[in-house]
């Protein structure tokens, strides 16, 4: 079997999963990342395409009554995640539950699962 590069066959789906793995590590350093950090990881050139997949791991993490990853993403100026992926309510509770969860002893959701949360929505 070849080695398999996310930008290969780049769909929503797939680099949901990428930043998936971005938002754990950056939970275990307890660090927050801007839309641009997160672009430059995922090897996008611009942060706008994002919405779709922090929307999959947004939804995703809703639906498994795990804290939202994507709260540890923020815009570079106002500190806080965007519109549509905001906690209106006590943000600074959610990161903390993102911070103490144990995200690598859970097994990483799949292109598909993500995929299925955000259709269900």
């Amino acid at each position: 079997m070849a080695v398999r590069y996310f930008g290969d066959r780049p769909t929503h789906d797939t680099r949901a999963v990428q930043i998936w793995q971005i938002l754990v590590g950056s939970a275990f350093r307890r660090e927050l990342l801007t839309y641009s950090d997160v672009a430059e990881r995922c090897g996008h050139n611009s942060k706008r395409v994002l919405a779709k997949q922090l929307g999959r791991i947004m939804y995703y993490c809703s639906q498994n009554k795990l804290p939202p990853l994507t709260a540890l993403v923020v815009g570079k100026t106002a500190g806080k995640p965007g519109r549509g992926l905001a906690y209106a309510v006590d943000l600074d509770r959610h990161r903390e539950r993102v911070f103490a969860t144990r995200w690598y002893l859970i097994y990483p959701p799949t292109a598909e699962e993500l995929r299925a949360a955000w259709d269900g929505e």
